[in-house]
This record gives structure tokens, sequence and C-alpha cells, in this order.
């Protein structure tokens, strides 16, 4: 790879500072920079908690909300996965659900803001493909009735979009 060339062809007096917060084998990645590159390396670890707890965030247009009910869950952040699958810390008792221990703790589901913003995206997307759809049935009316006169024009049928067109219309509109 990339970042493999650049500590192998690196000159001597190239200083290496190597950052990472999920290393698993810092240890197997020091000794091998040493052996290629035939300098001391030094492998400084801060031990027990991540040293820069990870936030799960969305921006919109409307600015940044977390997108975990909960700020600090999730994978890797300050609480983990609040006791779900055995990460981190669990919520109180009665924030669980004795009746199914495999159900998401609350503070993982999704923010309502988010929600919200999604569903509004998506009404507004199916809006645009719904007024496209009634285009293309006005064109196509406009059209059969201007060749109405010609005796040799075959029946046009009506042309809205069909389920394959507006699920790509939708996908593009929602990546724009």
């Amino acid at each position: 790879t990339v970042w493999e060339e650049c500590v192998i062809t690196s000159p001597k007096q190239t200083q290496i500072v190597a950052l990472s917060a999920t290393l698993p084998n810092a240890d197997d990645l020091a000794g091998w920079i040493q052996s290629v590159t035939q300098r001391d390396t030094s492998l400084i670890e801060a031990g027990g908690t991540r040293p820069v707890p990870l936030r799960y965030l969305f921006a919109s247009s409307s600015g940044i909300s977390p997108i975990f009910k909960d700020r600090d869950a999730g994978p890797g952040s300050p609480k983990g996965l609040l006791g779900w699958r055995g990460d981190g810390i669990p919520p109180k008792t009665s924030d669980r659900h004795r009746n199914n221990e495999n159900r998401i703790p609350s503070g993982l589901q999704i923010n309502p803001t988010i929600k919200r913003t999604m569903e509004k995206r998506m009404e507004k997307v199916s809006r645009i493909v719904k007024r496209m759809s009634l285009e293309r049935e006005r064109q196509e009316r406009s059209k059969k009735w201007n060749s109405s006169n010609d005796e040799y024009a075959l029946p046009r049928r009506n042309k809205s979009f069909t389920l394959k067109e507006e699920r790509r219309s939708k996908e593009r509109l929602l990546k724009a």
C-alpha cells in the first residue's frame, strides 16, 4: 500500500510519527517499522481508555446532531453499545425490556431529529418523482392527441413511471 511504501522509502533523516486510536497490533507495526527502516522505534500507548472518544454525528443543513439518542453511545464511544452484546456501560434496568434482552437499547436508537429529517427528504423526493411521472403522462397524452389525425399512428399506451424507473429516480435525487 501507499503508506507502507512511504515508510520503506523514507530517507534516514525523516522522523515518522504514526497515530491511531484503534490499532490492535501496534507492537507488530512498531517492530515492522524498525526492521524496515533500521531506526529506533518507540511505541507510546495510552492505557485503558480511548484517548480521543468517538462521537457519532450527522451533519445536515439544519446543523449537526448526534446520530444516536444518547450522544455518548456507539461503537468505540465512551458508553459503547450501552451493554448491548456485552460492550460498554449497560443502561439502567428500567431502560431494558425484560421480555426481549436482544432489543437495541433506546440510547442506540436513531435520533428522532435525524428520522424526521430523512422522512422530510423522502417526502420531497416522492413529490418530485410523482410530478415527473405526471409530466411524462401529460406529454404522452399530448403526443397521442397530436397524432390522432394520422391514420397510421399506432395506439400509444399511457407511459407513467414504472416501479423500476421510480426507484431509480428516487435514488438519483437522494444522491443529489
